[in-house]
């Protein structure tokens, strides 16, 4: 990733009742940075129906955390710019 900013769409279908995973739903990787977003409503997604996902993609989002280092815990960061998406950097 040299350059981000925009925004990613895509479609998602599941057909299990119940929340998704609470794994990321979008993982971005390169230039040894990795960009993770997670659903605004904790994976709630209607089962059996095409659900459209739309994330604004900007440098930092204001929940982001930043990774310190190799096997260190990341520590919640304040965001330089203002956006409404759940994107962490890693």
């Amino acid at each position: 990733l040299s350059s981000y900013g925009g925004e990613l769409a895509f479609d998602i279908q599941h057909s299990c009742p119940g929340p998704l995973s609470t794994e990321p739903l979008v993982v971005i990787k390169g230039n040894r940075m990795t960009l993770v977003h997670h659903h605004r409503n904790g994976g709630r997604l209607p089962a059996g129906r095409t659900e459209r996902i739309t994330i604004d993609t900007y440098e930092l989002s204001d929940k982001s955390t930043l990774e310190k280092g190799r096997g260190e815990e990341a520590d919640g960061v304040r965001s330089s710019r203002s956006s409404n998406n759940n994107w962490s950097v890693a």
